[in-house]
Order: C-alpha cells, then structure tokens, then sequence
C-alpha cells in the first residue's frame, strides 16, 4: 500500500499562504491597471500626434492647391493678352487660322 508522505512543519513554512497568494494576484491586479492606463495613454498620444500631422499635410495641400489655381489663373491671363494683343496686331492672320480651325473641326465632327 503506497503512503503519502507526511508534511513536515519546514514543507509547511515554505509553502505560500493564501493571504500572500492574494497579495500577490492584487499586485498584478494593480501591475495589469497600471500597464492598461499606460498604453491608453501612448495610444492616445499617438492618435493625437496622427491627427496633428493629418491636419498639417492637409492644410499643406490646401495651400498648394491654392498656389496652383493661381498660377494657372494668372498664366490664363498672360496667354489672354497675348492672343489679343496677337490679334490687334495682325486681324488677318487672326481671321485665317480661326477659318482653318474652324473648317478642320467641320471635317472632324462631319457625319458620312
């Protein structure tokens, strides 16, 4: 018949309690919390500094943007003045490739 060994009075001192057992599972308890709280920090954080540089980069763009509606605007300008400084200067000519673009459209768009 096998026998259990018996527990000796050293087994018994070495083994944890279950009041130290529950100390310990609270210090993980509040070691879980505060790692929690940290990374919901840093995920916040980070949400923000996203949001901060989205923001940035798109005024960026708005600036660009506007940038090129005026550049194109003014070089709409410049090439207006020019084809009616062109045509103030020389009518005939004028006239003469306004018939031509106007009889190759003609051709283009006709129906055979």
């Amino acid at each position: 018949m096998a026998q259990t060994p018996a527990k000796t009075t050293n087994d018994m001192a070495s083994a944890p309690s279950t009041s130290d057992l529950s100390l310990q599972v609270e210090a993980l308890k509040a070691d879980i919390a505060g790692l929690t709280e940290t990374i919901s920090a840093l995920g916040k954080q980070k949400a923000n500094e996203t949001k901060e540089e989205i923001e940035l980069r798109a005024q960026l763009l708005k600036e660009r943007g506007k940038m090129a509606v005026d550049q194109a605007g003014n070089e709409f300008d410049r090439l207006s003045s020019e084809a009616e400084r062109s045509i103030r200067e020389k009518p005939m000519t004028a006239l003469a490739i306004a018939a031509g673009v106007g009889l190759v459209v003609g051709f283009l768009t006709s129906r055979k």
